[in-house]
């Protein structure tokens, strides 16, 4: 995918949250087409962060199995010493992600999705936030 090279400024603000040192997941949320995966990705390219990019854009629905493998490429990834920053794109549209997610799996992780839809789990997007 060619990145625009115009940035907006939620690209600085990503860059910043990004490089605080957090234990919870961060989750982006807007309406669909806004470049919110545009500006993910550009703050990708300018951050010094190990990061792995998956999006949920296959012709069918993963299930959490794809989370969990997601899960998996960022812990053989990371070291001791330098922490990997996982971006799942789309995942509000895997049934159940949110209970997946929360299961244990505390890693550095960027997660895109639309606030006002529901995911197919049991909570909205924007309420996991601040819950996990």
């Amino acid at each position: 995918m060619q990145l625009p090279a115009y940035k907006r400024d939620i690209v600085r603000k990503l860059e910043g949250r990004l490089a605080e040192e957090r234990r919870f997941i961060q989750v982006i949320t807007g309406p669909r087409q806004t470049g919110k995966t545009t500006a993910i990705l550009q703050a990708l390219e300018d951050i010094s962060l190990p990061s792995i990019y998956a999006a949920a854009d296959y012709p069918f629905v993963p299930d959490f199995n794809w989370i969990e493998a997601r899960w998996n490429e960022a812990r053989l990834k990371a070291t001791t010493s330098q922490k990997v920053l996982l971006v799942l794109d789309g995942i509000q549209k895997i049934n159940r992600w949110d209970e997946t997610v929360k299961a244990g799996n505390r890693r550095r992780a960027l997660v895109p999705g639309r606030g006002s839809r529901k995911s197919q789990g049991t909570e909205p997007v924007a309420k996991v936030k601040s819950q996990v």
